[in-house]
This record gives C-alpha cells, structure tokens and sequence, in this order.
C-alpha cells in the first residue's frame, strides 16, 4: 500500500473519531409537577387525550414501554414513576416518582397519608392475601383520587387520579369488592 494512502487513512479515521456522536440520544428527563390536591401532573386533567401528552412532552414516546400481559388494548406512556392511562382515563404516580409533589403522601406510612387528605370515602381490600394492597378512594371534582397502600408495612405504594367516579374506576382496575366507610 502507498504510505501516503495510509496516512490518509489514518487522518481520516482520527478525524471521525474527535467528531462528537450524532447517534446517541439523550435520556428523557421531564420536570413533572404532580398536584395532589387538584388531581394533575403539569396542570394536566386525567382525560386528556394521548396526542395532547406527545406534544407536551414528545420525549414520552421513548419511554413507551411495552403492554404488558393482559392489557391490550390498553394504551399508556409510563415514565419517571408515572403511567397515563387514556384507555381508563387516570394518572398513577407509583412509590419510584422522585419530583414535585403537592404532598408528600408516597412512601408515607398510611396514618400520615389520611392525616393529610383525610377519611377516605371507600375502602377496597383484596380478596387474594397476596400482595395486600389496599385501596382508598376520595371522590372529587375531576373523577377521583385513589390511595394505595400496602397492607403489610402501612406505606403508600402509589396514588392514582381517575376521570372517573369511583364505581367505575373499581372497574377500570378490576377491583370490585369494595366496602363503604
């Protein structure tokens, strides 16, 4: 080979090498603002519409996980510890969201959660020992808020704002044996 191909070579492949990558994305981080009290995440209501979501935060679409097992049909984006539902209309903010909240109800012991948003209206406890999650659900004006706490340890796990009333989001989550309070 010709030394001087060979140093052109060179130069060129170090020259591609210092040339910053293109490819690589960065990681989807999203400043959400989760309002407790109202029931929205960045001032946004559990029905709103899907398209709505991605162009608010068109970076959703690279957390969209895949469905799991026995949802389809059901779509949802889920990111930083919280899932949009739009096929049942709700918001859940899992015990892994880290950002802004308006109350800081998620991993608190359940004692402390009610002492902030009060008596719940309904009381729903499942009918299998495991896992014992239990839900609380307090009616408001957007749908309703849903509670959830581990029955063992007495710490919330999660919360949920649904678009609907409290008989049909039971539904929604498949979770019907509900007692009043």
């Amino acid at each position: 080979m010709n030394i001087r191909l060979i140093k052109t070579l060179a130069f060129a492949a170090c020259l591609l090498l210092s040339l910053p990558s293109f490819s690589q994305t960065e990681p989807c981080t999203i400043d959400f603002d989760v309002n407790v009290y109202n029931g929205t995440v960045n001032g946004l209501f559990p029905n709103i519409a899907k398209d709505s979501i991605l162009r608010i935060f068109p970076c959703l679409v690279q957390t969209d996980s895949s469905r799991p097992i026995g949802t389809e049909g059901v779509q949802y984006l889920k990111c930083e510890g919280i899932t949009f539902n739009f096929t049942h209309q709700y918001i859940e903010i899992d015990s892994n969201y880290t950002s802004k909240i308006s109350a800081n109800v998620l991993n608190a012991h359940i004692r402390q959660a009610v002492w902030v948003l009060g008596k719940p209206f309904y009381r729903d406890i499942p009918a299998d020992i495991e896992p014992q999650i239990v839900f609380y659900f307090y009616p408001t004006d957007y749908g309703c808020l849903r509670l959830n706490y581990d029955f063992n340890t007495g710490n919330v796990t999660g919360l949920a704002f649904h678009a609907k009333p409290i008989e049909e989001a039971l539904k929604d989550i498949n979770r019907k044996n509900y007692e009043g309070e």
